[in-house]
């Protein structure tokens, strides 16, 4: 249920942890906007596609910067990001 507006910039984060269960959390701006239970794939068969998952619309924009982590970021470390990044788009 998060809508994301026309013309505007977002930082966006998706981090997603394994274990039984993991869990995925999605973060706009800074603020966690979801939290939902994640379990990791064995077999992916299809690449890695920024800006769209397989099945879905793609997305209706511009990708500015894309990071790839080996391990799940913490809040703080979204909110860091999230902070350095505004201060480039103001």
């Amino acid at each position: 249920g998060f809508v994301l507006g026309n013309g505007t910039w977002y930082h966006i984060a998706l981090c997603c942890t394994n274990g039984a269960p993991g869990s995925a959390t999605a973060y706009v701006n800074g603020a966690a906007v979801v939290t939902a239970a994640w379990t990791k794939a064995a077999n992916y068969t299809f690449g890695l596609i920024v800006g769209q998952f397989p099945g879905f619309w793609p997305l209706a924009g511009q990708v500015d910067t894309a990071r790839l982590y080996d391990r799940a970021l913490s809040a703080d470390e979204v909110v860091r990001n999230y902070r350095a990044g505004l201060a480039r788009h103001q």
